[in-house]
């Protein structure tokens, strides 16, 4: 079995604007640079015996090329504790098109995913009892960050990597899906 999911890719350079802002939050576990994604699609365990069509279902997804850009901070709750922060994403009608059309493409597969409410955003780290006051802090830091326009014309399908230890990439590319105007 193999955990993946569908997604964005951040370019380095912004990736590494991420990394900058990292830090001053004790029971953080930030976010390795090359690990910075916009998840699509969250599939969980994939059995290997289910690669081969998803590959060719996630192959005929159709949709154009879009520009986005990172934008503000927020977090993730659960109970009175902040358990993710994140950057937001501003994206416009294309994003949810693309989410979409993805989805849609997995259906037919028999492929389990994750079906929640699509929040868009940019993991920068997971909390452990972070102090509330330590959250809020970084987001009024850079609630007002806007990352450079970042031009969408793939989407990958990504394995994520168990019992990595801390400061490790996590998760790795396996597959490329170039979005096309011509087929959108």
């Amino acid at each position: 079995m193999r955990r993946l999911f569908t997604s964005l890719a951040i370019p380095d350079d912004v990736a590494a604007d991420l990394a900058l802002m990292q830090g001053g939050i004790a029971g953080a576990r930030w976010t390795h640079p090359a690990d910075f994604h916009l998840t699509l699609t969250f599939l969980g365990e994939v059995a290997e015996a289910a690669l081969e069509d998803l590959d060719a279902a996630l192959a005929d997804v159709q949709a154009a090329p879009f520009d986005f850009t990172l934008v503000g901070t927020g977090s993730f709750a659960q109970g009175k504790w902040p358990n993710v922060l994140w950057m937001g994403v501003d994206a416009g009608a294309e994003l949810a098109q693309l989410k979409n059309a993805v989805d849609a493409a997995l259906r037919p597969t028999g492929i389990a995913f994750e079906k929640r409410n699509y929040a868009p955003h940019v993991t920068m780290a997971r909390l452990t009892r972070a102090e509330n006051s330590d959250v809020a802090g970084f987001m009024q830091q850079y609630n007002l960050y806007r990352s450079r326009t970042i031009r969408a014309d793939s989407f990958f399908l990504y394995e994520s990597l168990d019992g990595r230890a801390r400061g490790e990439q996590k998760y790795i590319k396996l597959e490329e899906y170039p979005l096309s105007a011509w087929n959108a």
